[in-house]
């Protein structure tokens, strides 16, 4: 009887538990999202109006080491943000770590202490910061669109923001939402997803989840849309002379798309959408940020504007004036990557001045720091004492270190913890996702391609690291150099000799050669000498794999084909050459890559210094 009651009595305690446990869940969600939004309240009102006007400041520095001159200006600046570009960064972890751990602490005394927003653009393909074996380099976003699994943009951004926090960068500016409708743009081109609206909205989803669940953003860029353009923002200013209504039906969708899947984030090109608005670009356009991105679009969340020296804008308008026209536009986040501690104070003490007199509105200042605080808040930028290199504790306003300490144990975040379970629910590993990427990302331009047998075939490759790729592939690997290209035909076709020919016609001798986009043109020369011989039937098939921008002039040989990859990354080629042969692993190889809509390609003109 007594066992009876006993196991009554326990089975009770038990089904009373279970029912009090979902409402102590409940209730602590219910508190942890009263907390992020009335932290931000309470921060804001503490804030002098220096350091309200310090967080729209997201500033670059000068070198590896912070300066003298620099370590005033943050006193004095207190910007909300550093973003960090390769002058910054050298391939020794300790001291990224040390650098950022060095911008976090840097005169952040006083009463409050608001963590920066350390930022990079670390996009995959051309546009990479950092590099093996800090970082995972991931094939361009081209690449990734190609491959038709969205869960590989969604695993390259978790993996990216992995990455980064662990240096101390916690906001990714990525992924480029830009559709790549025009074959012209010399600074998108592989940046974008694709050439369609659907697809780059469904990569574009994926990677904003992955982002989330990373706390690394996403910054969706450009609003509207930089990819139907033909000049780059660096250098002048791009006009997009559509309609209000094309840009709806496809610039705007895939921005549309990932601000509802949650983007907190968004960065204004300077461009010029006279449609939308005739007398000021984008990022300085009221129309653009208010009515468009507010109003009509319904984001609530932060507008940061792309870098505000770029030629676009720093052609047209005074640094100081570039600013209060932002600020005036509606931009929560002024970015500037390389003006000197001199100017960037002296803009800061007009934009003083100007919220002083009331030409710019304070109210509109305290709202905008709000939605930075927020953010910073949710990103888990004090979850980590180190980072002010004190706790919250120390803090000498009591009553708010209190509110943010409990803030942090209601929301613990392991990114180790996140990383880990998203690899093993889609059974893929971090070593070989780059690997299977590029592997799905390959096309044959013009026409389906058959894999070759490896005994027919004789590699030339043009760079060193073609030769490693060559050796991993089994081939025989020689090098055609820049002097050795114009007498490339000869030399080539005198050491290949025709095989006997297999039922299959695959076993005839093969010339793959190698190259990219600086060579295309001495391609073209070899595929018009091959074409042009007298004794076909004795030619080698000619088979080229290059990497690079697809919608370059590239010469299709009469017998052969030309493989591509959008990204030249090791792992990439080395893949590229594996399904050029029959090694039992080679799926069907996809035909070449989508039309576009207007332009001619021309040569490729990109720089590194992209954003």
């Amino acid at each position: 009887m007594r066992a009876t009651r006993a196991l009554w009595t326990t089975g009770a305690c038990v089904l009373l538990l279970a029912s009090i446990w979902p409402l102590r869940v409940w209730y602590q969600q219910r508190e942890l999202a009263d907390l992020q939004r009335s932290l931000p309240i309470a921060l804001t009102a503490r804030m002098s109006l220096d350091e309200l006007i310090g967080q729209l400041f997201h500033i670059g520095i000068a070198g590896q080491k912070i300066t003298k001159a620099e370590k005033e200006m943050l006193s004095r600046l207190r910007p909300g943000g550093i973003i960090l570009f390769k002058r910054n960064l050298s391939t020794d972890r300790e001291q990224i770590t040390a650098l950022t751990r060095g911008l976090q602490q840097q005169d952040q005394q006083g009463l409050l202490r608001i963590p920066r927003l350390i930022s990079i653009d670390q996009e995959g393909g051309r546009v990479q910061r950092i590099h093996p074996p800090l970082a995972t380099d991931f094939p361009a976003a081209l690449s990734i669109g190609w491959s038709g699994n969205a869960e590989f943009a969604r695993l390259s951004a978790l993996v990216t923001g992995f990455e980064m926090r662990a240096l101390g960068i916690q906001l990714v500016l990525a992924p480029v939402l830009d559709i790549n409708n025009n074959p012209r743009n010399p600074v998108i081109n592989t940046r974008s997803f694709g050439s369609d609206a659907a697809t780059v909205a469904e990569f574009g989803d994926a990677y904003t989840a992955g982002a989330l669940e990373m706390r690394s953003g996403p910054v969706i860029k450009h609003f509207p849309g930089h990819g139907n353009t033909d000049i780059d923002s660096h250098l002048n200013l791009p006009r997009i002379s559509l309609a209000a209504s094309d840009l709806e039906q496809n610039e705007l969708l895939p921005f549309k798309s990932s601000i509802a899947a949650g983007a907190p984030m968004v960065m204004v090109a300077h461009i010029s959408f006279p449609a939308l608005d005739t007398k000021y670009p984008a990022s300085l356009s009221p129309i653009v940020l208010q009515r468009t991105l507010r109003q009509t679009i319904g984001f609530q969340g932060l507008i940061m504007t792309d870098a505000l020296e770029m030629k676009a804008i720093a052609d047209r308008f005074t640094e100081q004036k570039t600013a209060q026209l932002a600020i005036s536009a509606g931009a929560d986040i002024l970015l500037f990557a390389e003006l000197s501690p001199r100017k960037l104070l002296a803009i800061q003490s007009f934009l003083r001045q100007q919220y002083i007199k009331g030409q710019l509105d304070l109210a509109a200042l305290r709202a905008a720091v709000r939605r930075q605080l927020a953010y910073k808040l949710k990103a888990g930028l004090w979850h980590d004492p180190a980072l002010l290199g004190q706790s919250a504790t120390d803090w000498q306003d009591p009553p708010l270190a209190a509110s943010l300490q409990r803030l942090v144990e209601l929301d613990p975040f392991d990114p180790q913890a996140v990383l880990t379970k998203a690899l093993a629910e889609q059974g893929m590993k971090r070593s070989s996702l780059v690997r299977r990427m590029c592997a799905a990302s390959i096309r044959s331009l013009g026409s389906d391609f058959e894999p070759v047998k490896p005994q027919t075939v004789q590699f030339y490759y043009t760079t060193l690291v073609g030769k490693a790729v060559g050796v991993l592939a089994g081939l025989p690997a020689e090098q055609i150099n820049a002097s050795g290209w114009p007498g490339a035909f000869k030399a080539i076709r005198g050491r290949v000799t025709r095989s006997p020919t297999a039922p299959d016609g695959n076993n005839s001798s093969v010339m793959m050669i190698e190259f990219g986009p600086t060579e295309i043109s001495r391609w073209n020369q070899l595929v018009q000498q091959f074409d042009q011989q007298d004794n076909k039937s004795a030619a080698p098939r000619l088979v080229g794999l290059y990497t690079g921008n697809p919608w370059l002039p590239i010469a299709l040989p009469a017998q052969g084909a030309v493989l591509l990859n959008t990204s030249d990354l090791r792992e990439c080629r080395t893949m590229l050459m594996r399904r050029a042969l029959q090694d039992g692993e080679q799926p069907l190889i996809r035909r070449s890559p989508p039309g576009l809509r207007a332009g001619e390609p021309r040569e490729d003109s990109s720089a590194q210094r992209v954003k």
